[in-house]
This record gives structure tokens, sequence and C-alpha cells, in this order.
């Protein structure tokens, strides 16, 4: 057997065991966020994304290869109007995609305001805020069940 036949058999064990699974890390991601490492492409993890983004009634407003994004409209609120986002960044790894799930609602003192005051929504979040946040938990479940590696998911 030629020395370059030998290492054959190596080289294709060095391919695959760089895809092993992931061991789950022990690491969390802050408690407005949800951090998923998926076993699929950054494009087939995109299209999941916006299926789940619309099975959950968040309407993409934003899609591009590193982004899914859900943005509504402003309403009025207590002492102004408020207005919340969801955002899904896509992020490709060694062997999959890392997707990291976390929305904002920004308060403006009236509705022609430009500029209001962002805060990152959470577990915590109230009214509409809690209600994207929930769904976006929603959507991480959707991709857990397709294939997920890890997940890290903020706990309370």
């Amino acid at each position: 057997m030629t020395p370059r036949r030998a290492l054959l058999p190596l080289a294709a064990v060095a391919v695959f065991a760089g895809c092993a699974p992931v061991q789950p890390r022990t690491t969390t991601a802050p408690l407005s966020e949800i951090i998923l490492d998926l076993a699929t492409s950054p494009a087939i993890t995109r299209n999941q994304l916006v299926t789940a983004f619309a099975d959950q009634g968040l309407t993409v407003t934003t899609s591009q290869p590193g982004v899914v994004e859900f943005q509504a409209s402003r309403e009025k609120g207590i002492l102004g109007y408020d207005e919340v986002f969801a955002r899904a960044l896509i992020a490709p790894l060694d062997c999959g995609t890392r997707v990291t799930l976390f929305g904002e609602q920004t308060h403006y003192p009236n509705a022609r305001a430009r500029e209001g005051t962002p805060v990152r929504i959470g577990p915590s979040s109230r009214g509409r805020a809690l209600e994207v946040w929930n769904k976006l938990q929603s959507v991480a479940s959707a991709l857990r069940g397709k294939s997920a590696l890890t997940t890290r998911t903020p706990t309370e």
C-alpha cells in the first residue's frame, strides 16, 4: 500500500470528525436572546426561519442572507407610542449555522418622533412585546425540532 493510500482513510475520518455533534455549552445567553446552533446550511436555515416566523404570525419585513426580521407598526401606548421588532441573525459555523433570536421595543414620546428609547424584549416584557417574545420562543422550538445541535436559551 502506498503512503498516499494509507492516509486516505485518515483524511476521511478527519473531515467527518470536524462535523461531529457539538456538546452543549455551559455558557448562557442573556435573558433577552435565544441562541441556536443548527446542523443545516445558512440558506436552509434562512428558509426555515421565514416559514417559522410566518407560522407564528410574524410577517417578515426584511429577509437577507444573514437576517430575517419582523417589524410591527407603531401603536399608541401609555405615555406615547411603541414599536416592536424581532430579528434572527444567521451566522455560518464550520458544520452548520448559528441563529440568534432577539427583539426590541422602542418607546417614542409622540407619533411623529424620529428618535425613541429602545429596550430589549424578553420573558419579563409586557403587552405586545411579551407576545412577540413568546412567538420568538415558538420559532426557536420549531427550529430545534428540525435540526438542532445545541441550544442556549435564557432561564429566569
